[in-house]
């Protein structure tokens, strides 16, 4: 569970009174905010483009907590909580941004959730959590900006961030996996969890002892050519092989695609554990290097 989502799910009023209130804060997962008129439950101009720009600011980073009916203000250069400042007619405010959200930002932002906080009856705080997106990037649509939270800020986007913000949205991610599909055999697989095809993946690993690489590709016919032994790897001597058939072997978002066959010398004694370490490439994804377990 990510900060902001442990944060909202610790806001009560007394939580606020004890923790928060005459407190300094100063991360990029909490947003406090004054209604501009406090006495009604209508939303304002004001509400509304500070209400986006969390939206887009959160969503497009780690996501955050907007706090509605907090007085929060920087003294000697620090935020902090001075006072609460109840919003009437509380249900009505929540429940009309709840309407708005899906109107003033750009895409949709799932997981988005709230919570009333009363102090006295028909008055009090609303809290929004709201998650970081999947599916970036997110603009306010009240001034056409997008915002990202850094040092504790909202910070209007340049074109060259906007669009590494859109790129990351549609990279590959791969895994590595490896099977057992029989006692003597493993098969070992590339998985894309990511919103773009991977285009020529590379992947390096260490085979462990107790394992060889079979003479034959998968369809058990053709002989083996798509991998190879390397003498080193990472400046790291042992056993690195390295499959080298990626050109031919793009990977669709959400699927995986078997590349190897591996023999298990004297089959497979229960208890046994392979560790693989490996290092996978592809164009538009960042190296990955880990270790995958099988037993």
């Amino acid at each position: 569970m990510n900060n902001a989502k442990i944060l909202f799910d610790k806001i009560t009023f007394d939580y606020i009174k004890t923790e928060m209130l005459n407190k300094e804060f100063e991360n990029n997962w909490l947003e406090c905010k004054r209604k501009d008129k406090p006495e009604s439950g209508n939303i304002d101009q004001g509400d509304k483009a500070r209400f986006a720009k969390c939206l887009s600011g959160f969503a497009n980073t780690g996501g955050g907590v907007l706090i509605f009916g907090l007085d929060a203000r920087k003294l000697d250069g620090v935020d902090e909580i001075i006072s609460i400042k109840p919003i009437n007619e509380l249900k009505k405010f929540e429940s009309d941004l709840r309407e708005l959200e899906s109107r003033i930002v750009e895409r949709n932002i799932l997981g988005v959730e709230y919570k009333s906080i009363e102090t006295e009856q028909g008055k009090g705080l609303v809290a929004v959590y709201i998650p970081q997106s999947s599916t970036l990037p997110h603009r306010s649509l009240v001034d056409h900006r997008f915002y990202i939270r850094a040092g504790g800020t909202f910070q209007s986007l340049d074109l060259p961030l906007i669009e590494d913000l859109f790129h990351r949205r549609l990279r590959p991610v791969l895994s590595f996996e490896a099977k057992i599909v029989n006692n003597s055999n493993i098969h070992i697989y590339l998985q894309n969890n990511g919103e773009a095809t991977a285009k020529n993946p590379y992947l390096v690993f260490e085979l462990p002892e107790g394992l060889s690489l079979s003479g034959y590709e998968l369809d058990g016919n053709t002989r083996q050519t798509s991998c190879i032994r390397l003498p080193a790897f990472n400046k790291l001597s042992g056993r690195f092989f390295a499959f080298r058939n990626g050109s031919a072997t793009p990977i669709h978002p959400k699927s995986e695609v078997p590349l190897l066959m591996l023999i298990i010398d004297n089959g497979h004694p229960r208890g046994r554990i392979f560790k693989f370490k490996h290092y996978i490439y592809a164009d538009d994804m960042p190296q990955i290097a880990d270790e995958f377990v099988l037993s």
